[in-house]
């Protein structure tokens, strides 16, 4: 075991000499060893800045990373995250009382955790004690994204799915998503009739959650919809995603008119496209963004990617310790939009849901791609499909 302690939490780069010159040699001594030790770097590996996530090249390249009593911000960004392999935090026994300790509202979201919050499973129950999820997607170009959402949320334990979707794609998802039921909404040339508001009335009556925006395109009419949709009196809990939150950027006043406590659930082209930053800004700051527009917008901000940040309007975050190239696919985000509707259906309050549901699609993901040989063969639907076996490891007394 290489135990590396140089340097801490405050240091600046570029690195002074002889500094860099040591941790230089130490890497190529490494890198030339036969069998390499264990390397186990002390709260950060030496060389990475743990605030702003820059990292002399010449650092050397933690195994695991053992925090004292914390995650540092910048360890979680890149390059930096490159360096720490593993993290794990421990106790140093900070008393209790220390205000600048008791105000952090961001926490990294742990598996016992999510095992803690999941709905319970009463024997007892019905399929009306698991919720309905009213999912409203698809369009002509994009079918699949609805059936993508609708399977993960039934996957994830959700009682009913009710499937709105676009009449021209209702013969063909319906034969091949026979588990759900369906409202069926008229169309115009460029999307959804406006008129169909009445039809998705009668099916927000019993429904416990809704989604809208996966696979819904970007037609006029579809806009236009989104904004009847926004004007019915008592709505659900919502998350919007996809098209739907571009759809959303277009009307005035959004954050407004979007009941308050939405889940939002951008990746940071569609986040850019919200908010007005660069996708370059966006990346730099992901927690800072995600918290500041949760606040000016009263809204739960999801940024998806590398470490995916849930943000609350009252300052509570949570941080997705995850950065898996398997997720990067075409549909992974319309599984996980699904996952958090089918939980939020379920009883879960909104901000814990996405918290809960980015673990288990990261999860899903991995477990998946493991199946799949390699996370470039990695299917969308194949995350779905991966739902049942995370949640029984995760609910396993051996996990």
């Amino acid at each position: 075991v290489l135990i590396d302690g140089v340097l801490g939490t405050g240091i600046k780069l570029p690195l002074r000499e002889p500094l860099g010159s040591l941790l230089g040699i130490t890497r190529q001594v490494l890198s030339g060893m036969e069998h390499p030790p264990v390397v186990v770097a002390v709260d950060c590996p030496s060389g990475v800045d743990c605030d702003s996530g820059e990292a002399d090249q010449r650092a050397i390249q933690a195994d695991l990373t053992v925090c004292m009593a914390a995650v540092k911000e910048g360890m979680l960004k890149f390059p930096a995250y490159g360096f720490v392999g593993e993290i794990v935090t421990v106790d140093i026994g900070i008393p209790q009382g220390v205000a600048e300790w008791d105000g952090i509202k961001r926490e990294i979201i742990l598996k016992e955790w999510v095992r803690a919050n999941l709905p319970p499973r009463p024997l007892d129950a019905h399929k009306g004690t698991f919720g309905t999820a009213l999912i409203l997607a698809g369009s002509r170009a994009y079918p699949g994204a609805a059936v993508l959402a609708g399977r993960s949320a039934y996957r994830i334990g959700t009682g009913l799915v009710t499937m709105a979707v676009p009449e021209s794609i209702y013969p063909g998802l319906m034969e091949s998503f026979p588990e759900a039921t369906w409202v069926v909404l008229e169309e115009e040339e460029d999307g959804i009739q406006e008129s169909s508001i009445e039809k998705v009335k009668t099916a927000l009556k019993r429904s416990t959650a809704c989604l809208i925006g996966p696979g819904w395109g970007k037609g006029r009419s579809t806009g236009h919809f989104l904004a009847s949709f926004l004007e019915i009196a008592s709505l659900p809990p919502l998350v919007i995603d996809a098209d739907g939150l571009r759809l959303l950027s277009e009307l005035r006043e959004w954050s407004r008119t979007t009941p308050p406590g939405s889940v939002l659930t951008p990746h940071p082209g569609e986040m850019a496209v919200l908010c007005g930053l660069s996708v370059a800004d966006i990346q730099a700051d992901r927690v800072g963004t995600a918290e500041r527009f949760a606040r000016e917008w009263n809204q739960i901000v999801l940024l998806k990617g590398a470490h995916t940040v849930i943000a609350a309007p009252d300052g509570e975050t949570r941080i997705l310790i995850s950065a898996n190239p398997a997720l990067a696919k075409a549909g992974s985000g319309d599984v996980l939009s699904g996952m958090i509707t089918g939980l939020i259906a379920q009883g879960m309050a909104p901000f814990s849901a996405a918290a809960a549901g980015a673990w288990l699609h990261a999860r899903a993901g991995t477990l998946a791609a493991s199946r799949a040989g390699s996370p470039a063969a990695l299917l969308a639907g194949e995350i779905s499909g991966m739902i049942g076996e995370t949640l029984a490891e995760l609910t396993s007394r051996q996990s």
